[in-house]
């Protein structure tokens, strides 16, 4: 799902940069999604989905922890 936040291939989305500004250990994920879903104008149940999936990615990534 990292191609979802990628503008040309490898190259990180200003959505995919928000979320990493937000993560900052004192927001919750639906916190994010509010802003995000503000900010972007977008559909919550999907912003919802894909801001997790990315979450997910990052984790896995080992590039956020999460505690």
């Amino acid at each position: 799902y990292l191609h979802r936040f990628e503008d040309q291939p490898g190259q990180t989305s200003e959505v995919a940069e928000r979320i990493v500004e937000l993560s900052n250990g004192q927001r919750r994920l639906s916190e994010i999604v509010d802003v995000l879903c503000e900010e972007f104008e977008v559909d919550r149940a999907v912003c919802e989905a894909d801001t997790l999936r990315f979450v997910k990615l990052l984790v896995e990534k080992k590039v956020l922890v999460v505690d």
